[in-house]
């Protein structure tokens, strides 16, 4: 029996202690760069050189994918949700009891000992270990598809701020170039006041206008830097691994998202899988009410006379046959099979709201754009005129910046339609749908 209790200690599992580094883990992260070995070997692993200058929003979700905290952690979920598979698979380990006694009064002759043992082996006659096990799966397929949807969310998310940034960029440059459009017409009208062509009053609202166009060239430049920012952090970087790098423009707008249910949404999947958890609960509820019944063969040598003994024990059902878990685990799944109604009417909802913005946004953008280019002839023309001496280069210069300013709407313009177009792609859910929760699934 020692030797036996050995083996089993031997198999045994050793704890080692992991304690958190905070401080570490936060050196670690502020010294990552877009050039990091892990980023490098994420390229090659799919083919794709290293960017030197330019990224383009491709680029930077795949650097995403390989440093984003929030996909590490769901990689860890998913694979824990998986380990509690193995330990619902699990048998329970029968038990050993062993009851030595000793005679005090035993007749002359006899042994006064009394050496007793037995093995009780647990019986799964209910179906308790497979909705357990029912359970745990359940379980990991939540687990797959909350961090699907996180997957889906954070891809969104990187191409939305890698759009703010690209268009945050060009609206500062636009705002400069308005503004030193502004300057030149504030110098030429300087002139003409000296000269007498031109009234003091109009060279006050030209400088005004002049302030103006600095401040906003100064907001927009602090804008940039704040996109850029949130796009680090987008992809799960600190904001110094994106200085110096140049964002390639990205698409207009973004296919519209045809041909997709929103049942392949990670939080519908996550819900059905709920259910699947509820009604597996339900099914364990039920096996409670039978007994636990276990096997127990044991021997026994009772001063001198040896015994096989071969027991049998099993729960009462005395004081209640968990009728209360099952009433309660009945009214979790219909509560579970509720929240899924409501989380997919909402997800309707979602997407018929984005598709709605989008369609306004693209109008807006097509508007917008009709304006920049007549205003862009205008512009064309005066300048024209100007250089040949048959227009005012005043007239000119205030055509050009009317130019930069509608050119800013219509990049706004752009900007809100492909945020836009975004938003519906990610109410609509991901293109290709994962597998089905498995058995004991709630039907859509």
């Amino acid at each position: 029996m020692c030797l036996l209790a050995m083996a089993m200690l031997a198999g045994c599992a050793a704890y080692h202690a992991r304690a958190l580094d905070p401080t570490g883990a936060a050196a670690t992260f502020r010294a990552r760069t877009l050039h990091d070995a892990s980023i490098a070997d994420a390229f090659a692993e799919v083919g794709r050189p290293l960017p030197t200058a330019t990224w383009t929003a491709d680029d930077l979700w795949l650097v995403a994918q390989c440093c984003h905290p929030e996909l590490v952690a769901s990689r860890a979920e998913v694979a824990a949700a998986a380990a509690a598979i193995g330990e619902a698979q699990q048998w329970e380990n029968p038990k050993v009891s062993l009851l030595p006694m000793r005679v005090l009064n035993s007749d002359p002759g006899v042994s006064p000992w009394i050496l007793g043992g037995a093995i009780e082996f647990p019986l799964d006659l209910a179906g308790k270990r497979s909705a357990q096990v029912a359970i745990a799966t359940a379980g990991h397929l939540r687990s797959l598809a909350v961090a699907g949807g996180t997957c889906w969310q954070l891809h969104a998310a990187a191409q939305a701020a890698t759009c703010r940034c690209w268009h945050a960029d060009a609206d500062a440059a636009l705002a400069s170039a308005a503004a030193d459009a502004h300057r030149r017409l504030a110098e030429l009208l300087a002139t003409r006041v000296r000269l007498g062509y031109a009234a003091p009053a109009d060279l006050d609202v030209a400088r005004a206008e002049l302030t103006h166009a600095v401040v906003d060239a100064a907001f927009a430049t602090g804008a940039a830097e704040e996109a850029r920012a949130a796009l680090a952090a987008a992809i799960g970087l600190p904001a110094t691994a994106l200085r110096g790098i140049v964002i390639a423009e990205p698409p207009a707008g973004a296919p519209e998202p045809t041909d997709r249910s929103v049942l392949a949404r990670g939080d519908l999947q996550a819900a059905v899988a709920d259910y699947t958890i509820a009604d597996a609960r339900l099914r364990e509820a039920i096996a409670a009410q039978y007994p636990d019944v276990s096997l127990g063969p044991g021997y026994e040598f009772d001063q001198g006379l040896r015994k096989l003994q071969l027991g049998l024990s099993l729960t009462l059902p005395l004081w209640h046959a968990n009728g209360a878990g099952v009433a309660h685990a009945e009214a979790e799944r219909t509560a579970s099979a509720a929240r899924f109604e409501a989380l997919q009417t909402a997800a309707l909802q979602s997407q018929d709201a984005a598709r709605a913005a989008a369609t306004a946004a693209q109008r807006t953008l097509e508007a917008t754009s009709a304006w920049s280019r007549d205003l862009e002839t205008q512009a064309k023309r005066s300048a024209t005129f100007a250089d040949a001496g048959l227009g005012d280069r005043l007239a000119a210069i205030a055509a050009e910046s009317a130019l930069l300013d509608a050119q800013r709407a219509v990049l706004r313009s752009r900007r809100d339609a492909t945020l836009a177009a975004i938003a519906w792609d990610l109410e609509s859910g991901p293109p290709a749908p994962a597998a089905p929760p498995g058995e004991g699934g709630m039907e859509p």
